[in-house]
């Protein structure tokens, strides 16, 4: 079994870096997976798991808190996935063990991390124009563009059992809503 553990406390923080093949883009989202589990007893009596995320343009930098766990208490693996935009631009990807949740005691936190995802995926971005159809026909369409890094992309549409009633200016509209999936 290969994993990586932190320690954290009021004055060290473990953690680990990686610089990245293309550098983090402000305003673009990006999503990771890891599986999280507190190390309990890892070499002394630690209060919980916590682990953040942050961007930064040199090896040790915390430039950007991009993402936080949150205390956790499991034990066994559970697996968390990670969404952040960054406010700047970064090359590389910090993460380590996070201490901003306060621990009653001297030993601080300690945490383990499998299955790390190996890339730091673009999340497209999806925008919908809808176009309500004819009562009584189905001729309504809702036309949807992405955009991203890992072009191209592919759509799939699925009806969802349900009219929906809206208002638009002076009267109320109805129209069967689709999903993309």
């Amino acid at each position: 079994m290969t994993y990586v553990g932190f320690r954290g406390g009021r004055n060290w923080l473990e953690a680990i870096a990686q610089k990245l093949n293309n550098n983090m883009r402000a305003g673009t989202t990006y999503r990771i997976s890891m599986d999280l589990s507190f190390a309990r007893g890892y070499d002394s009596a630690t209060c919980y798991g916590a682990l953040a995320i942050y961007g930064g343009v040199i090896l040790t930098d915390t430039l950007e808190l991009l993402w936080q766990s949150g205390a956790f208490l499991n034990t066994d693996w559970k697996r968390f996935t990670a969404e952040f935009t960054p406010r700047g631009d970064y090359p590389y990807l910090v993460i380590g063990g996070d201490v901003r949740i306060a621990c009653n005691n001297a030993y601080g936190i300690a945490l383990a991390v499998d299955n790390l995802d190996d890339t730091l995926r673009e999340v497209p971005t999806v925008t919908y124009q809808m176009e309500p159809g004819c009562q009584g026909m189905s001729n309504g369409r809702i036309i949807a563009a992405a955009s991203g890094r890992y072009a191209p992309f592919t759509y799939d549409w699925e009806p969802v059992e349900r009219q929906v009633i809206y208002w638009m200016g002076t009267r109320w509209h109805l129209y069967s809503e689709y999903t993309c999936c």
